[in-house]
């Protein structure tokens, strides 16, 4: 990040960094490192002591040791066991599951994330346009897909927080009930199964894992094989186990009743990560005006193309050896006679492009001549932002057209909604 700092100030002759600057940048950057870092180190810890591990199970070992001891007497104990590892296990599920829904439920209910990341893209240039700030832009132009990535965040954080006591609720309680169901159902047909070949609460585990299947990770290993054998009354156990499990659910249902985007933080994927797979695909940029390939999938077979490129102003294109911007889009300068400099003694005519090496070569670029009003009002918006930054002038052939004036944010917007 240093490095990154130290390189951008030297690329901008205002920007002056001291040593100073940098040395309290550093220390800032160590202090939240060794936050995260402490946090690695404690996960490891816990994960691979092995007295930690051990300290971990002390209660589980104790109430085995009891219940080897007492045997049918204490199978209230291994129904508490059961029980208290099962709400783990399910909570873990209903997350999952919940994360999932919430994806489905965004798609259906926000025209932005229905639909391919196209569709997407004009829902984020209609928000650029409606902030109207450069910064904002600044970004999407020239790190599209972190920007695509922070706008699904920001759009499953708003979901959410929107939604987070009815929506949200509802399918929390509404995967809990499914998950509840499983449970039920593994209970009822292991007892069953154990029952008709008399078996004891250590075969009856095994079956219950067994009917638990892909519904609830729930690891037989996890439990210790041994101390269940002695357990031979199977309908109390059945008993003991349908009042925790009722108690669990109750507990559960308690806890989701405030439920949030804050409450599957910690699922193996959470909604926004598996949006920003979805609406992934081939982030290649045209050499010329930086706009994204439109395929949606990475690393695709087939040449890169886009429906509608930009003028080169907006990622800083100029005529060479001039501070000039070149307002000209890419479809335009394949069709034209203009050259394409690459460098001080090699040209090439923009029509043989695709002959400038591979970067080129990847690209099809068809003739056309039409440019998109959103960028024309985009350029005429933020002409002296464009300036300042790239250190270029609108000015002789850059010069941008009276008609490029005239668009509204509204006309642009609007152009866009017909996509």
């Amino acid at each position: 990040m240093l490095a990154a700092v130290d390189s951008s100030s030297k690329q901008h002759a205002r920007l002056k960094v001291t040593n100073m600057y940098m040395l309290d940048l550093a220390i800032h950057i160590l202090a939240n490192a060794e936050v995260r870092f402490q946090k690695i180190d404690d996960d490891f810890q816990r994960a691979n002591d092995p007295l930690i591990y051990f300290s971990s199970k002390k209660e589980e070992y104790f109430n085995s040791f009891k219940i080897r001891c007492n045997g049918d007497a204490n199978i209230t104990i291994f129904a508490e066991i059961l029980s208290r590892k099962l709400k783990t296990a399910m909570h873990q599920a209903v997350c999952d599951k919940a994360s999932l829904e919430i994806v489905d439920k965004m798609k259906s209910d926000c025209p932005a994330f229905n639909g391919n990341r196209s569709n997407l893209e004009n829902y984020i240039l209609i928000h650029l346009a409606e902030k109207e700030q450069f910064v904002e832009f600044k970004e999407y132009i020239q790190k599209p897909k972190q920007y695509f990535e922070k706008y699904i965040t920001e759009g499953v954080e708003e979901y959410c927080s929107a939604k987070e006591n009815i929506k949200i609720r509802e399918i929390f309680e509404s995967c809990l009930e499914f998950y509840t169901g499983k449970v039920s159902t593994a209970i009822t047909n292991s007892i069953t199964a154990v029952q008709s070949n008399k078996g004891d609460g250590s075969s009856w585990l095994d079956e219950f894992c067994k009917q638990l299947g892909d519904n609830i990770h729930f690891p037989r290993h996890s439990l210790i094989r041994a101390d269940y054998k002695d357990i031979h009354d199977i309908p109390c156990f059945r008993y003991e186990l349908a009042t925790k499990l009722e108690t669990m659910v109750a507990e559960l249902k308690k806890e989701y009743s405030t439920a949030s985007i804050r409450d599957i933080e910690d699922v193996r994927n959470k909604p926004q990560d598996m949006l920003r797979e979805q609406m992934s695909g081939c982030w290649v940029q045209c050499p010329f005006c930086k706009a994204i390939c439109t395929n949606t999938i990475p690393g695709h077979d087939e040449n890169h193309r886009i429906p509608i490129h930009r003028p080169e102003a907006v990622t800083g294109g100029k005529w060479c050896k001039t501070d000039t911007f070149s307002i000209d889009i890419c479809t335009s300068l394949v069709a034209s006679d203009w050259w394409l400099m690459l460098s001080e003694d090699n040209e090439i005519p923009y029509k043989d492009y695709r002959t400038a090496g591979p970067k080129y070569a990847s690209w099809n670029i068809t003739p056309d001549l039409t440019v998109q009003p959103y960028w024309k009002w985009f350029v005429c918006r933020f002409k002296s932002d464009l300036e300042r930054l790239y250190k270029l002038q609108f000015t002789g052939r850059g010069t941008i057209p009276e008609g490029w004036t005239k668009i509204t944010k509204d006309e642009a917007i609007a152009d866009l909604w017909k996509k």
